[in-house]
């Protein structure tokens, strides 16, 4: 098979430009400037001509580029623009770029309404140092919308004045978060096997695992407490020998986190942090609902412990157990688990087993750096810094559709909405290419993400979105004491009515069988 060679010199733009520069403005002979640059005689007399004032080469053989350089500039911006929310792939990639081509009247050999996969590659090639083809993580619509700007400095707001009332610094601030974890692994690492083979079979100790729930929590400056493990109930074992030291065991219906475990865990984390009315603690967890109940605030009032919520659907960004150490437990568990059933071929684990693998894995991803890159990458606390940095995102990143409209304001508002993100993001973007030549239809005028969502989310009924709190503060405090009497109230009038009604029941049942005896 004769493969065919290129005769273009495909690094000949810069090369050609110094050859010529030598050759016009220094006076060199034709042969000793092409001899210097590497450029072959033929070629520099080829470009002689076709070069401008600033010995730009007008020409590259025969094929045009369908965009110039910063033409490709501004694609490259506009899919970055998008990174945080709705990344393109290469298909859509290519629709982008033969919808530019057409709305501005370029010149292009595209066909069926998207770029080929040759000029995709190529622009993939050519600017790879921008951008890159990865496989996405998936992320939910609510938590792009809701990590917003103001939401995120809200917290970062609390945070600081917090900080700066009680003086916490990284060894009073904590951050917790479970974690769930099975005997059936969710993801392996890569396998080898039989080429042509579609489906490799990985064995598995049974279709379906049990939940256990793992409570974790480190401080700013990468010291762990101890993990609590939440089990079903039907584990009924209790040896603790093959634990990770000092850990803690508790029981629920289905291995989840409640209420109750959560106040359970509370009283190990004071064990182990130790506050006290000289040193308080501040405590980072997310704003579920089995974290905030009035038995756990009360609890945490008392023992000097102050309690700050992140932002609803957050967490993925400012939750630094989640940013750093949870990704290295589970793979450092799934490594072990399987070394486990490789070495027990055909046995299922049990519980027992599962703790001593569990203590393999955490052992091995407890290291100080991890929780320490976390706390920084979220910005909660930067060690170099000595404080927390609100500035550790940049504004791309923050999400533009987060805002529920009423129904009745719905258009209005979109449209405006829609406009006003798509000049002042266009106008963002090009203003460092001002001298020269643009689209007439830039990509943000084409392409206005976000219009769905805030329709469909505008169109039904939402409830009010939760913030981020420090819920051991005194208001917050009232609020849950009148929930919680609310709740005992309705509790006790249920009970009554229950009473009551199986007492009739008993009474019809009575009176009926003193009928059929009589």
């Amino acid at each position: 098979l004769l493969l065919y060679v290129c005769k273009f010199l495909k690094s000949a733009g810069e090369e050609v430009r110094r050859a010529i520069h030598l050759a016009k403005d220094l006076n060199y002979f034709h042969s000793k400037a092409a001899e210097a640059t590497g450029v072959t005689l033929s070629v520099l007399k080829k470009y002689w001509k076709s070069v401008d004032d600033n010995y730009v080469v007008l020409s590259q053989g025969n094929f045009k580029p369908v965009f110039n350089e910063e033409q490709e500039k501004q694609i490259i911006a506009y899919c970055n623009d998008l990174a945080n929310r709705f990344t393109m792939t290469k298909q859509s990639l290519g629709q982008l770029a033969f919808k530019m081509a057409e709305e501005n009247q370029l010149t292009h050999p595209f066909k069926n309404g998207t770029a080929g996969a040759d000029w995709i590659s190529s622009f993939l090639i050519r600017h790879q140092k921008e951008l890159s083809v990865r496989i996405g993580t998936p992320t939910s619509l609510v938590r792009i919308t809701s990590f917003t700007k103001s939401a995120v400095y809200r917290f970062f707001d609390q945070l600081e004045e917090i900080i700066g009332e009680k003086n916490y610094n990284d060894t009073t601030i904590f951050n917790a978060d479970e974690t769930g974890v099975s005997i059936v692994p969710n993801k392996g690492p890569r396998r080898s096997a039989k080429t042509g083979v579609g489906t490799i079979p990985v064995m598995t100790p049974a279709e379906r695992g049990q939940l256990i729930t793992i409570m974790c929590c480190a401080s700013a400056n990468g010291q762990f407490i101890p993990p609590m493990f939440v089990f079903p109930n039907n584990c009924k074992d209790k040896d603790i020998s093959r634990s990770p030291p000092g850990s803690l065991y508790t029981y629920s219906n289905k291995g989840w986190s409640t209420s109750h475990t959560f106040c359970v865990w509370l009283k190990h984390f004071r064990n182990h942090a130790t506050p006290s009315k000289t040193t308080q603690v501040l405590l980072i967890i997310d704003n579920h609902g089995s974290h905030i109940s009035y038995q756990a605030v009360k609890f945490a009032t008392k023992y000097n412990i102050d309690i700050l919520t992140l932002p609803p659907h957050t967490t993925h960004k400012m939750q630094p157990m989640d940013i750093s150490f949870f990704k290295l437990l589970r793979k450092r568990y799934g490594q072990a688990l399987e070394d486990w059933l490789a070495k027990n071929t055909g046995l299922k684990p049990r519980t027992d087993n599962i703790r001593c693998i569990i203590k393999t894995a955490y052992q091995n991803s407890c290291k100080e750096s991890t929780m320490i890159n976390g706390f920084r990458k979220t910005g909660i606390w930067d060690n170099d810094l000595g404080r927390p940095n609100r500035y550790v995102f940049a504004d791309t990143e923050f999400s533009d559709i987060g805002t529920v409209v009423p129904l009745d304001e719905e258009n209005q508002v979109i449209e405006a909405n829609i406009s006003v993100h798509a000049e002042s993001t266009s106008q963002r973007i090009t203003d460092d290419f001002q001298d020269i030549t643009d689209f007439h239809n830039t990509p943000w005028d084409l392409d206005k993400p976000g219009t769905s969502a805030h329709t469909s989310e505008a169109k039904r009924k939402i409830r009010p979105k939760g913030t981020s709190e420090l819920i051991t503060s005194s208001a917050i405090i009232a609020k849950l004491q009148e929930r919680e009497c609310k709740k005992r109230k309705k509790n006790s009038s249920d009970s009554e009515e229950t009473a009551t009604l199986r007492k009739s029941m008993e009474d019809k049942r009575v009176l009926g069988s003193n009928s059929k005896i009589g």
